[in-house]
């Protein structure tokens, strides 16, 4: 250590020009001399640091290290802290289509941390891929959204949280089909269910009024929101035909023309073209009007008649089965029994045309006692069943006969006799699509 001393004063004694023949004294030195180990000022030793510099592996104030969010963001790794749950209000799990798309969507949301809420975002999706728009309030953690366009079948909603980066979680309502579809004409028609068509009325007593006793008149029911699939088919309602404003007087006069329950394989825009052609009871189509609705053969479709004036031809033959009133399936509008391929005369001439039709068809005064009757339609297959109050009026196979679906209509006429025409108390039972 003296030696690098000593060799330190050389230096100075040198650049003073001093002489330094001798080794200072390890204790004193001369003016200016500075002692071994002394630094001028500002002058920094090897390892030392000036204020204000940052060693390696410091931070200086303000700086984030790797790993720190700014506020707001959520990391990778903080999601697995989150605890979300939701409690889905309506519609209930199992509900009906129809009455969840009255009430709608609604939903609580809650969360754990908080501060998160406002960065969810929401997607609710049927599971026939469509997504239904959602409103979300994080500040009350409410979700709502409208069901009025969702399509009535069976299906899955499903409602999914996306928290950014990775994080996703989704929540599940099942709905059912509404198989049965009914209605008591006491409180107005759902317009996108039923159209009305024609003369037909609602009657403040609490029935649909076909014909209100004026003649030439027709009046119907379409399901038009609900077109129902092939299947097996199960319909009631009830029916009552008189000539008095009033339910069980004046029974056994004379009136026309009677009811039909139609399945016309047609979409919901073919309604008012078919409706232009169609007369009597509002499903008999005579062949030489379908010009008139541009059509060159007849429309599909499957009728089950509930007929109260009996059609004939003088002097001999009839075009109806029997003459009295009568249950009777026919096929695409086509009323009388006769072919298409023979002239009205040669028709008129038939003088037992129901023998051609076995089982087609059945006698039924009851028809227009001005009482309500209770009716029954079971199409099961090719296998046709109709009753009247509780009597199997019809119970036949079809041979070739495929229910193909389409749009559903009870119709109403009246001829050249006037009639009351009532129609109440209406349940559809058809098979759920999947």
């Amino acid at each position: 250590m003296r030696t690098v001393n000593y060799l330190m004063c050389v230096v100075l004694c040198l650049t003073l020009g001093l002489s330094c023949d001798d080794e200072p004294s390890p204790t004193g030195s001369t003016a200016g001399e500075v002692t071994a180990g002394e630094v001028t000022a500002g002058e920094v030793t090897a390892g030392e640091v000036t204020a204000g510099e940052v060693t390696a592996g410091e931070v200086t104030a303000g700086e984030v290290t790797a790993g720190e969010v700014t506020a707001g963001e959520v990391t990778a790794g903080e999601v697995n802290s989150i605890s979300l749950t939701v409690d889905i209000q309506n519609p209930m799990s199992g509900a009906l289509v129809t009455d969840a798309q009255s009430v709608g969507f609604t939903a609580i949301v809650n969360i754990e941390p908080v501060d998160i809420a406002p960065y969810i975002s929401w997607t609710l999706l049927s599971d026939q891929n469509r997504q239904i728009p959602v409103l979300y309030d994080p500040s009350q953690g409410l979700i709502q959204a409208s069901l009025t366009e969702l399509e009535n079948r069976n299906q899955t909603l499903t409602l999914t949280a996306r928290i950014a980066p990775d994080y996703e979680q989704s929540f599940q309502v099942s709905l059912v089909r509404d198989c049965q579809l009914s209605i008591d004409f006491d409180t107005n028609l759902d317009e996108n269910l039923w159209r009305v068509l024609g003369s037909a009325v609602q009657d403040s007593r609490g029935w649909l009024e076909m014909t209100n006793f004026q003649i030439n008149r027709k009046g119907a029911l379409f399901l038009v929101g609900a077109p129902f699939n092939p299947g097996d088919l199960d319909v009631s309602f009830k029916i009552a035909s008189g000539a008095c404003d009033e339910i069980g007087s004046c029974a056994g006069q004379e009136i026309s023309d009677g009811y039909a329950m139609s399945i016309w394989n047609i979409t919901t825009n073919d309604i008012d073209n078919l409706w232009s052609i169609v007369g009597g009871n509002g499903a008999g189509i005579s062949l030489s009007r379908l010009p008139e609705a541009g059509l060159t053969e007849r429309p599909e479709g499957f009728t089950i008649e509930f007929d109260t004036y009996p059609n004939y031809c003088p002097n001999n033959g009839f075009y109806d089965p029997v003459q009295a009133p009568h249950v009777e399936i026919y096929f695409d509008g086509k009323y009388h029994m006769a072919d298409d391929n023979i002239s009205r005369e040669e028709s008129c001439m038939l003088t037992n045309p129901g023998e051609a039709y076995p089982e087609y068809w059945s006698e039924t005064p009851a028809l227009r006692d001005n009482q309500w009757h209770d009716v029954r339609v079971l199409i099961q297959g090719n296998h046709i069943q109709v009753w009247l109050d509780e009597t199997s009026v019809i119970d036949t196979m079809v041979p070739n006969f495929e229910f193909k679906g389409g749009v559903l209509a009870f119709s109403g006429g009246s001829g050249a006799v006037p009639a009351y025409q009532r129609f109440d108390d209406l349940i559809i039972n058809s098979e759920c699509t999947p």
